[in-house]
């Protein structure tokens, strides 16, 4: 399976899953830069940059991120490519289902189908879930996260799931971003699981409009 993408949580923190409904097509674009340590010890775990280009019209959108791997001694970078549909109904409750192709360089890996669901329960407070599906092996990824904006800055999240693989397996998630400027913001995100060591990452991001929107 892929590693976590980090950009998704640097950039917006579990915002509500659901594309911007823009009449005219809009394409947005973004950066980041991710050191991690070991959360017990601090030692140097690894740090990579990674990035993405993402076009949306009327709901649909689609998209290329690429990621460095600099402690793989066979690759040198993963890429996922992507497309799907979001939107949010009336009553709050916004979704997206999106299917999404993984490589390693070059080479077919996997591909997985995502459904994210997501509702503000007020201007600062927003739940989420999601379930990730990958056909081929057979992988269920499950979800749930509560996210709190203290100010239009500052922001954090909590996110829980469980893993049905050949070896299950629970992990969990606590992030907090800071926007200190326009598109750009760091963040900190501590990950810990069953099967691995718990780490901490420190992410800075940037992420802006190219046109459109």
């Amino acid at each position: 399976m892929k590693k976590t993408t980090m950009l998704g949580a640097a950039a917006a923190l579990l915002a509500l899953p659901v594309a911007a409904q823009a009449e005219s097509f809009s394409l947005d674009a973004g950066v980041a830069a991710t050191y991690t340590v070991t959360a017990d010890g601090f030692d140097h775990v690894e740090n990579y940059g990674e990035g993405y280009v993402e076009g949306s019209y009327n709901g649909l959108f689609g998209g290329i991120w690429v990621a460095s791997l600099y402690e793989d001694p066979t690759y040198d970078y993963e890429l996922e490519l992507y497309a799907g549909y979001g939107n949010e109904l009336a009553s709050g409750l916004s979704y997206s289902l999106t299917a999404t192709a993984y490589y390693l360089e070059d080479n077919y890996d996997d591909y997985y189908v995502t459904l994210e669901l997501g509702y503000g329960l007020s201007d600062t407070l927003s739940l989420g879930g999601a379930v990730e599906f990958y056909p081929d092996s057979d992988i269920t990824d499950v979800s749930a996260s509560v996210e709190y904006a203290f100010s239009d800055a500052i922001s954090a999240y909590v996110l829980l799931g469980t893993v049905d693989d050949a070896v299950d397996y629970n992990y969990a998630e606590v992030g907090a971003s800071y926007g200190f400027a326009e598109g750009a913001a760091f963040s900190l995100l501590y990950e810990d699981a069953d099967n691995a060591d718990a780490t901490l990452s420190f992410i800075l991001s940037y992420d802006f409009n190219v046109f459109g929107g």
